[in-house]
């Protein structure tokens, strides 16, 4: 065999390794195959809320938009944020607000629940104040004793002046009053104390039963202390939550924070819907309902569901798959 023979032998070897049908032979055509059509599944269905959205009292007037949110869970900030913003829209419904008037006379540092608290506490020690005392003696007010039982009273004129410095305390001055409410009692109570020791009989045993009864206008001071410590608490807590908490009409209150609230609120979503005209709504997903009615720019929350919710009510409440 000469070289010419032997290159065209390699040649046509090397082509075959190139072709597929050299190598593999072809199925037959009524083969059956390994591989099988792919079944898909059924379309799951999608859980829905309806009902119908009833509004009693709440202004239908430049209403932008009425929409149900349906939420599974709701943070503690946010179910809190919820109830200021509609405590604070009810007091526009009504047209009276509560706190208004007390931080136009107290401030607005310090919570409405905690400024009633400590109003109420103290005319509680108002209410106590401690009555001008008496003892029996016999002694008559030239101090000598007759044999015969009468009263002396404490000093008159100490508790006139008592009486009126407890009376004249008000949150406002409190922490201005006490202080020097309590330097005129040492100060009286320094001077007692000497008098005890006066060779007028009488006068001495008057300024005995006044020194005792001075002793307790000084415990109840220490009660309008801890009344003070409880507004400095109390001033301290509203300045830790942040200004938002000052404001004390909605329209403050949720423009500063109403955008956020509605992320909040978004947040914890699993559907929504616009309310039609009739009141009626459909919407993906089941949970706890929010009712956002828009007007303009601001939004108002209300939770159908909650006890003290009266304005707003769902029936005809359904929820299927």
């Amino acid at each position: 065999m000469n070289a010419k023979q032997i290159l065209c032998m390699v040649s046509i070897s090397a082509a075959c390794l190139f072709m597929p049908a050299c190598s593999e032979p072809k199925s037959a055509p009524d083969e059956a195959t390994d591989e099988s059509p792919v079944k898909k599944e059924p379309a799951s269905s999608v859980a829905k809320t309806s009902g119908v959205l009833l509004l009693d009292g709440v202004p239908k007037e430049d209403v932008t938009l009425i929409e149900v949110i349906i939420v599974s869970k709701l943070d503690p900030e946010t179910q809190e944020r919820l109830n200021r913003q509609r405590q604070l829209f009810k007091y526009k419904l009504t047209g009276i607000n509560p706190e208004q008037r007390l931080a136009s006379v107290y401030g607005s540092d310090i919570s409405f629940e905690d400024t009633t608290m400590l109003l109420a506490a103290m005319e509680k020690l108002k209410a106590q104040f401690v009555d001008q005392i008496t003892v029996d003696t016999k002694l008559n007010e030239a101090g000598v004793d007759d044999d015969r039982t009468r009263k002396i009273p404490s000093d008159h004129i100490i508790y006139e002046k008592y009486k009126k410095l407890f009376k004249a305390i008000t949150l406002e001055n409190m922490e201005r009053a006490l202080p020097f409410i309590n330097d005129s009692i040492r100060v009286d109570s320094e001077r007692l104390a000497v008098e005890i020791n006066s060779d007028d009989a009488y006068a001495a045993k008057q300024a005995e039963i006044t020194l005792r009864w001075l002793k307790a206008v000084n415990d109840q001071l220490k009660q309008y202390l801890k009344l003070a410590n409880a507004q400095i608490d109390a001033r301290g807590r509203l300045a830790k939550k942040g200004a938002l908490w000052q404001a004390n009409t909605w329209e403050a209150f949720v423009g500063m924070i109403g955008d956020q609230l509605t992320r909040d609120v978004y947040k914890y979503s699993v559907g929504s819907a616009i309310v039609d005209s009739d009141g009626t709504f459909e919407s993906e997903g089941q949970g706890q309902l929010i009712i956002r009615i828009i007007y303009g720019s601001l939004s108002v929350f209300f939770i159908p569901d909650a006890p003290s919710e009266t304005r707003v009510q769902v029936t005809e409440l359904k929820t299927s798959q």
